[in-house]
């Protein structure tokens, strides 16, 4: 099964086309029994999420160590 971390911390802003591609590649992953994280997003990003009532959906870390070792089973996923 897929294990994606999907890691943010170059992305200044993203728009509506964002989430068409993120829930793509969420049900692409799920399909197959995958996990997906998201990490490293700055505070802007995340309001985007939260106000689009996402941000609940895929596990939210930090940074990308310990969204790789959360999805890999090492730390329980929040």
């Amino acid at each position: 099964a897929p294990k994606v971390v999907l890691d943010f911390s170059q992305t200044e802003y993203f728009g509506s086309i964002f989430f068409d591609v993120l829930f793509a590649a969420w049900k692409q992953v799920k399909s197959q029994n995958g996990s997906l994280a998201i990490c490293s997003l700055r505070p802007e990003c995340l309001e985007l999420l939260q106000r689009a009532k996402t941000d609940s959906l895929w596990p939210i870390y930090p940074d990308a160590e310990s969204a790789v070792a959360a999805i890999a089973g090492v730390i329980p996923i929040s």
